[in-house]
């Protein structure tokens, strides 16, 4: 496995930049890979189901590098579904008639579209979605975004590029002397690769995170404070289009907060630090389901 994830990463592993373990099993209809997957304080685990084990370490080496470098995947799966529409479509055979006596000019060149090429309409398309967060926001909290997506791009059709806005609800942290109620709002571009399965697709997005953390400081004094928010999320997820321009979509984000306030009490007579009231977990991770709309 690990020369499939160096074909499609473009390069060597380095020592420990990866860690990999799975448990395989049989099913009724095949073989099941239950797989964890780490890159640093990101981990990954999902469940994987084929007939085929081959197919199992393909898709495992597919999450490995879409956790390492999403953008490099997103490269890897364009040129996977280009030669493999050149496959189906199987070599042409050209045959020329017999020289003519007399010559004849050539004929204007052909118009037509390439038939192993079908072209691809971008389109424009809106989603809400709404869940749950952990690590962010004190104690776990909802959470919710909108977002803009223009899909269908690159040569196989199967980019798109987003950008949502994120709000996490403000829950209440405490300490021996103060409380404060702390939100979250962001704004996120992602880039995305969809893996087609039919009716079914599973968009793997990559995205950076820029916002705001607001602190409403409700004792020993009522005041608000706002500080930066900067992180970068990897998003795994299933996208089911129902009907014929609304689809449902599923995924899971794991969030590496890159810089984050610290909510302390400070004493305002020194200007000491008296007491921790509250700080993010360097790894937070937010469960999303909703609907996404075809604009056109």
């Amino acid at each position: 496995m690990q020369s499939q994830i160096d074909t499609l990463l473009g390069r060597a592993l380095s020592p420990d930049e990866l860690k990999m373990e799975g448990l395989i099993e049989a099913t009724s209809s095949g073989w099941r890979l239950t797989l964890t997957t780490r890159v640093g304080t990101l981990v990954d685990e999902r469940s994987l189901d084929a007939n085929d084990c081959s197919v199992l370490a393909d898709a495992a080496a597919l999450v490995a590098v879409v956790m390492l470098d999403p953008v490099q995947a997103a490269d890897s799966i364009e040129e996977d579904a280009e030669a493999a529409e050149a496959a189906r479509a199987g070599p042409t055979v050209t045959s020329r008639p017999a020289p003519p006596s007399i010559p004849e000019p050539d004929p204007p060149p052909q118009t037509e579209p390439d038939p192993e090429r079908p072209s691809v309409t971008p389109r424009l398309s809106a989603r809400v979605r709404t869940g749950g967060e952990f690590g962010a926001v004190p104690g776990g909290t909802g959470t919710f975004d909108l977002g803009l997506a223009a899909l269908g791009l690159g040569r196989a059709g199967r980019l798109r590029v987003e950008l949502v806005g994120l709000y996490s609800i403000g829950r209440e942290a405490t300490s021996p002397n103060a409380a404060v109620r702390v939100h979250l709002g962001a704004v996120a571009p992602r880039l995305c690769a969809a893996l087609p399965a039919g009716p079914v697709e599973i968009p793997l997005c990559g995205g950076v995170e820029l916002g705001a953390m607001r602190a409403d400081t409700e004792a020993p004094a009522s005041s608000t404070t706002n500080a930066l928010w900067l992180a970068a999320h990897a998003e795994p997820g299933v996208r089911w289009a129902f009907a014929d321009r609304v689809s449902l979509w599923a995924s899971a984000q794991v969030v590496l907060p890159m810089r984050y306030p610290a909510f302390e009490l400070v004493d305002a007579t020194s200007g000491e630090r008296v007491e921790g009231v509250y700080r993010p977990q360097p790894v937070s991770a937010r469960g999303l389901v909703g609907l996404e709309f075809q604009l056109f």
